[in-house]
C-alpha cells in the first residue's frame, strides 16, 4: 500500500504535486526538500489536499501538506492515515 501511495503521489512530473506546478524546475528538485521551499503556497496546499482527500479517501490538513518535508514525507503521512483508518 505504501508504495502504491507513494507511486501515485511521486508518479507525475518531478515538478508537479497533486496536478500543480511547483517553482523548482525537475532536474533541480531535490524529492526531500520541503514543500513550502518549493513554491508550494496555502491555495496550492488546499488543493493538494483536496486531490488527497478525493483520490485516497484520508485527510491530510493543508496546514500538513505545506509543511511536509518533501514529497516522500507526504506518501507517509497518507500512508499512516490509511493505515490507521
Amino acid at each position: 500500500m505504501r508504495a502504491q501511495v507513494g507511486a501515485q503521489l511521486a508518479g507525475q512530473p518531478a515538478d508537479r504535486v497533486g496536478g500543480f506546478e511547483l517553482a523548482a524546475r525537475r532536474e533541480r528538485l531535490d524529492p526531500a526538500r520541503p514543500l513550502s521551499q518549493l513554491g508550494l503556497d496555502s491555495l496550492m496546499a488546499t488543493e493538494v489536499a483536496t486531490t488527497i482527500r478525493r483520490r485516497f479517501g484520508c485527510l491530510i490538513p493543508a496546514l500538513e501538506v505545506i509543511g511536509a518535508d518533501g514529497i516522500a514525507h507526504l506518501a507517509r503521512l497518507v500512508y499512516a492515515r490509511l493505515a490507521r483508518d
